[in-house]
């Protein structure tokens, strides 16, 4: 079946005049490779032998144009398709790609990726040698040790924010019909640059402009002080007034254009704004990467070395804005894109095709920005925090901390009902032995430690007994290193909710601490009940934890198989081992985590997915003389991304005529098309596109080729069809054969129903989706009805492929073994 697959694809590929050069198998290749030569620069624990947990394939028009691979639940690479293109387009270890609704500063960058690969394609470009040379290294086994790099290869990203335009980040932003306008990603970048420096104390000047929509918008720079130790890396459960006020305020400096759909303004400015409204030092500078004086590459580089983060254009719209914080080697540098982590990773800002489209003119960045004079502040003798949330560090910024520093800083929120506070440390380097910070369950030195620190090692969550915190700093007159980043919560209770229901199609579901430690005494419930219109139907969910530390046998996960507790249990997981794979049995998940009354741990993280019904898949063969025959939805929509293919081949046929009895697809996106493959080169015999029913299509060689292709989005209610033969002479037994499944999910045991038209021997095989043969079994099959069973006990939980194969038919099913 395979290898008449390939040669499907051979044909078409002939017909259509071009070829998808890189094949999911080589670019699956591709990316395993990729991560395994350079996860030690970013994980402390190499993995073994990484996986892809998923993928995502996209195409424009039939054609393909990247891979996306999920690698160990927990990062990405994304790969081109086209072969006179750079291998690896970016990637992260740390973060996922969301394929779905990318926003629209990070769907312009992968936009240019787009642009340059469809160019290769269509002018049928060359493959470079030094383009060459880069595939060898991550397909050749032999050449995949020259890939390996180091660590001065390596500035590893300088933010800890993940700051986003939506709420409640633009909470100061102008709200009016419609409600409340995005933050806009220019002011996004330049914001969390700033927080990045935790400068200035207080800006300079004001400036005021007039919007269509929302009148005049103002801000007083220097009548305002920027609150940064009430500021944090990522919002939890507590809205924080004094971000949003930063985020607006960088917004009003830049001019931004306000609106509830997203809001827009030019990168180019931020420099001025710096410099004018924010005492930033005017060596900052705009380059494009186009300017033939400047090494661009070099001049990023240089500025990264330095601790300085950069503001970077990208895509086609001056506006599309980020912060560059990073790189690795000469190329790949690592982007922060303001969506709250999401997308966020290393990425290729070079031309990806040597000879291909020029892209560069996209491209700029705001390079050199340092705060002041004034800057850094230090640390002062004692300083009290008071609210709620918020983030402080040793007071030296990106710089060393200064000697003989003895500071405290007191945190106690002027918020009732609170429980305790907690503590988790962003970075941590003093000198070993000589510098110490120390943490006090109180507001005093008398009250019991919870902690002392030096050195370089990372401290875990502290969680007070109370309402309040004292911490100390002090380093003696020398050796001083690059200091202490630090975040705090105060708790009134668990971070998660008595109960939330999901229900998106797939997403993540965590225990709601964040950085922080879940907290004691919770119960919380988690309802997957998800629902898409453009889907309608789901057979099952699938669960991946990506994370897992809960205190061993005291504080549980337990997940239902169904809405309520009074389902089975799919399993029950305490301890910091990674609970297994869960698939469910029916299309609705209750979570549910509870702990006891002491101990806590980091909690834990998961993603869930839809399993939906394959109305489609590979090729199918009909063999019958006549039949009919569809996309397979019946009265569902087909699915998105579908592409299958239908060989038609009854024996002794002279000519097949296809009639079309309903046709309804996505008008310029979703084909079918219908080929005579008996001829050199296939004869492409219809083409359609449309909710007209289609004439009757006739191959006179004798043999039917259909190709049906959906994109990515909007589905429709799908084909069916009927064809015929002339001309035939055919044997009584020579009909379709068809297989029934039993029970489907299965957990030990799957029964195969068939109905036999000879007799003779026959081979049951199972498949993992990965194509890899788990399951045989040979036996012998009668005329008339055959029930088999075969012991499916040893295989893991997942989806699989059932082949049956007998004298003259070949049939394929899917099915599901879920957990025992």
């Amino acid at each position: 079946m395979k290898v008449l697959s390939v040669i499907i694809l051979l044909f078409l590929s002939i017909y259509q005049g071009y070829a998808d050069d890189v094949d999911r198998s080589v670019a699956s290749r591709v990316a395993i490779n990729f991560w395994k030569t350079h996860e030690s620069l970013f994980l402390s624990n190499k993995s073994e032998d990484p996986i892809i947990t998923d993928q995502y394939i996209h195409n424009i028009n039939g054609k393909t144009i990247y891979y996306i691979f999920e690698i160990n639940s927990c990062g990405f690479v994304i790969v081109s398709a086209e072969n006179t293109t750079i291998p690896v387009l970016g990637y992260s270890f740390s973060n996922l790609f969301p394929h779905c609704s990318l926003p629209e500063n990070i769907d312009g960058w992968i936009k240019s990726y787009e642009q340059q690969i469809l160019y290769a394609k269509s002018y049928g470009l060359k493959q470079h040698l030094v383009i060459k040379d880069y595939w060898d290294r991550f397909i050749i086994p032999e050449h995949h040790q020259e890939l390996y790099v180091s660590e001065g290869d390596l500035v590893q990203p300088l933010l800890f924010s993940s700051w986003h335009q939506g709420y409640p980040y633009n909470l100061h932003c102008p709200d009016g019909p419609g409600g409340q306008a995005y933050a806009g990603c220019v002011a996004i970048a330049m914001a969390q640059v700033m927080y990045y420096y935790r400068y200035p104390e207080n800006g300079q000047g004001s400036h005021s402009y007039e919007s269509t929509t929302y009148g005049t918008i103002s801000a007083d720079f220097q009548n305002t002080t920027y609150r940064w130790n009430e500021m944090v890396n990522c919002i939890y459960h507590y809205n924080n007034d004094a971000l949003a006020e930063l985020v607006f305020h960088c917004g009003v400096s830049v001019d931004m254009n306000y609106s509830v759909n997203g809001s827009g303004a030019y990168t180019q400015d931020c420099a001025d704004a710096l410099i004018d409204y924010f005492k930033y030092s005017s060596n900052i500078q705009y380059i494009m990467k186009t300017n033939p004086s400047i090494n661009f590459t070099d001049s990023l580089k240089h500025s990264l070395d330095k601790g300085y983060p950069i503001l970077y254009r990208g895509g086609s719209f001056p506006g599309h804005s980020f912060v560059c914080d990073g790189y690795q080697g000469d190329d790949y540098f690592h982007f922060n894109f303001g969506w709250g982590g999401s997308w966020d990773g290393y990425f290729y800002i070079d031309n990806i095709t040597p000879g291909g489209i020029n892209l560069s003119s996209q491209q700029a960045a705001i390079i050199n920005i340092v705060p002041g004079q004034d800057y850094p502040v230090y640390c002062q003798y004692i300083d009290t925090l008071r609210a709620i949330a918020g983030t402080f560090e040793d007071g030296s910024g990106h710089q060393d901390y200064m000697e003989n520093a003895d500071c405290y800083w007191l945190i106690a929120p002027d918020e009732p009902d609170i429980i305790s506070i907690m503590l988790s440390f962003d970075s941590f380097m003093t000198e070993e032995e000589h510098d110490w910070l120390t943490i006090y369950d109180g507001p005093t030195i008398g009250d019991p430690l919870l902690g002392r620190f030096s050195g370089s090692s990372l401290p875990g969550t502290l969680s007070s007994s109370g309402n309040s915190i004292l911490v100390h700093f002090q380093s003696d007159g020398q050796q001083n290193a690059k200091g202490w980043f630090i975040s705090f919560i105060g708790t009134k209770g668990p971070f998660c909710n008595a109960g939330t229901t999901f229900s998106s199609t797939e997403g993540w579901i965590n225990d709601g601490s964040g950085p922080y430690d879940y907290t004691n005494q919770t119960e919380c419930l988690w309802y997957i009940d998800p629902y898409d219109p453009a889907f309608d139907s789901i057979m099952a969910i699938e669960l991946t934890f990506l994370s897992f530390d809960t205190e061993p046998d005291f504080d549980f996960v337990t997940i239902y198989d169904g809405p309520g507790m009074e389902y089975p249990i799919l399993g029950s997981y305490s301890g910091q081992e990674l609970p297994p794979f869960t698939l469910s049995g029916s299309n609705k998940i209750l979570i549910r985590f509870s702990t006891d009354e002491a101990n806590t741990r980091p909690g834990w993280q998961l993603k869930y997915n839809c399993v939906f019904p394959e109305y489609c898949n590979d090729t199918t063969f009909l063999t019958a003389p006549e039949g009919c025959f569809s996309d397979g939805s019946g009265l569902k929509k087909y699915h998105n991304n579908a592409q299958c293919y239908w060989w038609i081949e009854p024996p002794f046929a002279d000519s097949i005529t296809l009639t079309f009895t309903h046709f309804e697809l996505e008008y310029g996106y979703d084909r079918l098309k219908v080929y005579d493959p008996t001829t050199q080169p296939i004869t492409l015999l219809g083409d359609f596109t449309s909710t007209q029913i289609p004439p009757p299509v006739t191959s006179p060689g004798g043999i039917m080729l259909i190709w049906f292709n959906s994109d990515e989005s909007i589905t429709k209610d799908g084909w069916e069809a009927y064809y015929s033969t002339s001309n035939l002479s055919v044997k009584e037994n020579e009909i379709e054969m068809f297989i029934e499944l039993f029970p489907n999910p299965a957990q030990r045991n799957m029964n195969i129903f068939f109905t036999g038209h000879d007799e003779g021997q026959f081979k049951c095989n199972i498949y993992s989706t990965g194509g890899q043969l788990v399951f045989s079994k040979t036996a012998w099959y009668t005329t008339g009805k055959n029930l088999i069973s075969a012991d499916i006990s040893a295989i893991p939980t997942g989806l699989y492929i059932i082949q049956v194969v007998t004298k003259n038919h070949v049939c394929q099913r899917k099915f599901i073994i879920k957990n025992r």
